[in-house]
């Protein structure tokens, strides 16, 4: 009787998740190579190769779906970009929670929506391609919302 209730107890809870709490959502709302004019965000497999010394600029717009924004992280599988993050509105000052060269940042309370700039810079080249991951969670009791960008890399010939 007791495993019943508790599955009934778990499967209301999830339910009310579903319903009263979207995933938030991360949108590529720009994304620029520096030097490079045009604007890649609504067609990324079009972005060329890049070679040590070339930067990105993306812009991501944050939305917690109607919830407090909690927490956003970037992370880079091979280590080749050099990462700068702009401190988005609502950040939190709070070194615990908000790291911007580990690639964190945590937000205030009543921040649902904003946008956030960062730079990539291409460090080194390696036999795998560079994937930027962003992760962002809110503070309601729901999934992370989860965004890849794959970055081609190669060596300059000159």
């Amino acid at each position: 009787m007791k495993k019943l209730f508790l599955a009934l107890l778990l499967s209301l809870f999830l339910a009310s998740c579903s319903d009263s709490a979207e995933s938030p959502v991360i949108e590529i709302a720009e994304f620029f190579i520096k030097g490079d004019a045009k604007d890649y965000s609504k067609d990324m497999a079009s972005i060329p190769s890049l070679k040590v010394g070339d930067e990105v600029i993306v812009s991501l717009k944050l939305d917690g779906n109607g919830e407090n924004l909690g927490t956003f992280m970037v992370k880079e599988k091979e280590k080749q970009l050099g990462i700068k993050i702009d401190l988005p509105d609502g950040a939190s000052s709070d070194p615990n929670f908000t790291k911007p060269e580990e690639g964190i940042i945590g937000f205030k309370d009543g921040v649902h929506v904003t946008e956030l700039r960062m730079k990539a810079r291409v460090q080194t080249v390696a036999d795998a391609d560079a994937i930027l991951t962003f992760y962002l969670s809110s503070k309601a009791e729901c999934e992370s919302a989860q965004e890849m960008i794959e970055l081609k890399t190669e060596e300059d010939k000159e």
